[in-house]
């Protein structure tokens, strides 16, 4: 539930405010007394789908890399017998860099990847804006975390009341649908 007063996300069940401590009850004449704004969550299916996007987002963006780097030591140095062993390394490298700069990069600016655009799924801070370059990276490095927990940390989405992995959990962040 978002305050009315300071726009932090707040549980369901909250009465007071996380963040500014007031009320979370909303009346107005259109709603019956007790009615409250609610957040919708993005949950964990949806935030799945959102992941096979942006994996084939990344891996279409890895095969150009990667074709590129066989053209260029093609050319510059033909007497490599096989230009694919000899790019393991830099390819790796630069699939990591690569992934990194796209989560935390989207994250922190408009909080939604191409995968997250288009299932109506956008990353958001206690404000309900974005979370910037610092909390984008901890929750970046966090997801390392919840996948190295026997994935533990992403099938509590499907558990949390807010629908936060631990990597949320860590960065403060919420994924709500928009």
């Amino acid at each position: 539930m978002r305050c009315q007063r300071c726009g932090c996300l707040n549980a369901e069940h909250d009465e007071l405010c996380f963040h500014c401590g007031a009320s979370l009850e909303v009346r107005t004449a259109a709603a019956p007394a007790g009615a409250a704004a609610s957040v919708l969550y993005g949950g964990f299916w949806r935030r799945f789908w959102a992941c096979m996007l942006d994996g084939i987002v990344l891996g279409f963006v890895s095969m150009l890399v990667y074709g590129a780097g066989l053209g260029i030591v093609g050319y510059i140095a033909p007497e490599i017998e096989d230009p694919a062993k000899a790019l393991l390394i830099p390819q790796l490298v630069a699939n990591t860099i690569l992934k990194a700069f796209y989560f935390i990069y989207f994250h922190a600016l408009s909080g939604q990847t191409v995968g997250k655009l288009a299932l109506g799924l956008k990353v958001v801070g206690r404000d309900g804006g974005a979370i910037g370059f610092a909390l984008a990276t901890v929750r970046y490095f966090g997801s390392f975390i919840s996948l190295l927990c026997a994935g533990l940390g992403f099938v509590w989405i499907a558990f949390d009341s807010r629908r936060q992995g631990w990597h949320d959990k860590m960065a403060g962040s919420f994924v709500v649908r928009v």
